[in-house]
């Protein structure tokens, strides 16, 4: 993979301090992602409520602002509707 393109802005002594804040983190990186992929976002049902709620836990954790909008259950149903009655359609060879 080709290295991304570095912003000659940026001094190279705080882009090898930001190197060594991730790899001293980096056991930390792990469990926050972790933490994310343990919470359970199935469709159907399509409930992600729950993945959010933990989610914006996390990021108030690092003093991170967070806002929340709900979206209407019927909404959801609807939308997941769709998505199954497409999956089928494309397992019947109907779409490509």
């Amino acid at each position: 993979m080709k290295p991304l393109p570095l912003n000659p802005e940026i001094p190279a002594d705080a882009l090898a301090a930001l190197d060594a804040w991730i790899d001293a983190h980096f056991d930390d990186e792990v469990a926050f992602l972790q933490s994310l992929v343990r919470v359970p976002t199935d469709t159907p049902p399509g409930n992600n409520a729950p993945h959010a709620e933990h989610t914006a836990a996390l990021l108030q954790g690092f003093g991170l602002g967070v806002e929340r909008y709900p979206v209407p259950a019927e909404q959801v149903r609807a939308q997941i509707q769709t998505m199954v009655d497409d999956l089928r359609g494309k397992r019947r060879g109907l779409f490509r």
